[in-house]
């Protein structure tokens, strides 16, 4: 490959990169980094930074002009569509809480916060309908303060519980920031957000220039806001899309087939997002395993969990046609990595492990077909769904119920002069889908995490589910030229009790 090939394909992989002080940075999505894309950078690194030091300072995206309102970006509007629905709902809410141990300067504590509003125009922004359409309309001010309370750490709970709650989309912000003195130099703070502003790197983002202003420190200012984004997707970025849309609609183009999950409870009409989780490891021994046989295909970890799953889903549903949710972070633009917004993006990765696979083959289809869906990333989710016209079901997410998500990177430690941070953890529970696999990658094991429907499962079934997918697990590490239709996710047990 070439090294514009090379940029050109790490861009297309949803990676960005960056010459810092002379040196190539890569920063990739899970799964898309494999061997041979390794090798290919090393043997061209000088000649790539060559060519991105001399793209510096150029833009695809340009600065909206100045207007009363602007438009939506697809993600928003599908997040705008789910809230119509059920304006009630928690599922869509982002909530960060901390305890901070140590002196909290209660007013350096909330111009800190205004100083964050002023410096991202999503935390002013607010979406109301004009002339048939939603639009965003971003305010140049807006009044903030924070709400205090006091109380001992078990009522702090049921504080943090119904400060959780619904916001109107059509007042901003769509932020709202709390503290709870627990005790003397003792503190929960609370931030929630809603996700039509904001994603999971977006929290990222608050939490590090929270740091930044709270420690008395400058932040450069932001070259481009979230609306800039959503005028351009809106507007040039359709034409250089229409490649990926055929992509997809040829992925698509077969009978949809609906995944049948063997579930405990009728499923509701319409879904009220409550949800339960239930974590295991998978150890050393497993990891290196899963590790040595996707070096021998030239595929990464992620590709070799979520064929596992896939695997997992078809045992349990006796379906052969899978199609699984999996987030990409959508910041394919340099510009966006520090503004804050709804940029995420989901691929419905449609995967097929027949029965008279090997594990192998069918590990090999998965990885191509992967780095395929992940090349044509940009095409989002909620057009795919319009393009493709499913019918609105109320119980049901279009294209899939079941999501993957890998993680395999670290936690940040956050550190303000003067306070301690600390994580706590309350009693709400979401899930936006039938089930959830998040697979978090730590030096030595994997930690995963079934997150489900309590309006679906048992909490003994997703037990049941954890013995199954360990035992497919334990059957590919142990010979990975296994046919899947041999796999067997039953204990002995388990046999003997079904036939009882």
């Amino acid at each position: 490959m070439k090294p514009t090939e090379i940029i050109t394909k790490l861009i297309n992989l949803g990676a960005n990169l960056k010459v810092v002080t002379g040196k190539l940075k890569v920063f990739a999505p899970p799964g898309v980094m494999t061997k041979e894309l390794q090798e290919h950078i090393k043997r061209h690194k000088e000649e790539i930074i060559a060519i991105l030091v001399s793209l510096q300072g150029t833009s695809k995206i340009e600065k909206a002009s100045l207007k009363e309102y602007y438009t939506l970006s697809s993600a928003q509007k599908r997040m705008f569509f789910l809230h119509s629905i059920d304006k009630d709902a928690l599922a869509y809410n982002m909530p960060q809480i901390v305890k901070l141990k140590g002196i909290v300067d209660k007013k350096h504590l909330e111009d800190t916060f205004k100083k964050l509003i002023d410096r991202h125009e999503s935390l002013r922004t607010s979406f109301q309908t004009i002339n048939g359409e939603t639009a965003q309309i971003v305010a140049a001010e807006i009044p903030f303060s924070i709400e205090y309370f006091e109380a001992n750490e078990l009522d702090a709970i049921t504080i943090v519980e119904n400060f959780i709650r619904p916001f109107d989309l059509s007042k901003c912000p769509l932020v709202r920031v709390g503290l709870i003195k627990i005790a003397e130099k003792e503190y929960v703070l609370m931030v929630d957000m809603h996700h039509i502003i904001a994603d999971g790197v977006s929290q990222g983002i608050l939490m590090k220039d929270f740091l930044a202003y709270y420690s008395k420190k400058e932040l450069s200012e932001l070259r481009f806001q979230y609306k800039d984004y959503a005028e351009w997707q809106q507007n040039i970025q359709q034409e250089e899309l229409l490649h990926q849309k055929e992509f997809w609609l040829q992925e698509f183009a077969e009978e949809i087939v609906t995944l049948e999950l063997p579930t405990d409870y009728q499923r509701p009409k319409i879904n009220n997002y409550s949800g339960g989780y239930i974590g295991f490891t998978l150890d050393q021994s497993e990891v290196e395993s899963l590790n040595k046989i996707g070096d021998n295909e030239g595929a990464t970890l992620f590709m070799t969990m979520l064929s596992i799953f896939n695997i997992f889903l078809s045992k349990i549903s006796n379906q052969e046609d899978v199609v699984v949710g999996s987030p990409v972070a959508g910041r394919q633009n340099v510009e966006m990595e520090d503004v804050m917004g709804m940029f995420v993006n989901t691929l419905a990765l449609r995967n097929q492990p027949k029965g008279t696979l090997r594990f192998i083959e069918f590990l090999r289809q998965l990885k191509e077909k992967t780095l395929n869906c992940f090349e044509h990333q940009s095409y989002l989710y909620e057009d795919l769904v319009e393009t493709l016209r499913i019918p609105r079901d109320l119980s049901r997410n279009p294209l899939f119920d079941v999501m993957f998500g890998f993680e395999n990177f670290s936690e940040e430690e956050f550190s303000i002069p003067g306070l301690q941070l600390e994580p706590f953890n309350d009693s709400q529970q979401t899930s936006k889908f039938d089930l959830s696999l998040t697979v978090r990658e730590s030096s030595e094991e994997l930690h995963c995490l079934f997150t489900y429907s309590t309006g679906l499962f048992k909490e003994a079934t997703i037990d049941r589910f954890v013995s199954y997918f360990k035992q497919i697990v334990k059957e590919v590490c142990t010979n990975p030229d296994i046919i899947l239709s041999d796999i067997d996710v039953l204990s002995e047990q388990e046999k003997y009790q079904q036939l009882q």
